[in-house]
């Protein structure tokens, strides 16, 4: 019921146009590439609640495909997806013309991750990128938000 209630929210907001304090509100289109769904909806209702809109996508290769045809603002990219690695799916979109100005984000759980190593492996392979650990689904977007 709370998701139903943010969601009507959210798009009674987006066609007055205005936001609680009588400002333009402009929803940022956001794609979270997650294949876990349980964490995909925490992940989705903490974007949601900070005021961005949601595209969820299962995989590396369901993302690309979807960026190249309607880039997002941001790409929330998990680190571990099952068919192509997070890092490879944020290098082949920094490759491509159309997301190549899309702000990426790699993130991982924190109880999963070895930041420091995993930092250095990918800056290795492709140079600088955003790569977050958190705990909570918050502090994750905390993060990208810093990014915009």
């Amino acid at each position: 019921v709370r998701e139903v209630e943010v969601i009507v929210k959210k798009r009674k907001g987006a066609a007055d146009g205005l936001g609680k304090d009588g400002k333009s509100l402009l929803l940022k289109n956001v794609y979270l590439v997650e294949d876990d769904p349980v964490e995909a909806g925490l992940i989705s209702l903490a974007l949601l609640d900070a005021g961005y809109r949601v595209a969820w996508v299962k995989s590396g290769a369901a993302a690309l495909e979807l960026m190249a045809i309607d880039p997002p603002v941001l790409g929330l990219v998990k680190l571990g997806l099952p068919d192509i690695a997070g890092d490879v799916v944020i290098q082949r979109a920094l490759k491509m013309a159309k997301t190549s100005a899309v702000k990426l984000l790699l993130y991982q759980k924190s109880n999963l991750l070895q930041l420091a190593s995993i930092q250095q492996q990918i800056r290795s392979k492709i140079g600088k990128i955003n790569l977050a650990e958190y705990s909570e689904p918050k502090d994750l977007v905390a993060v990208a938000e810093g990014l915009l």
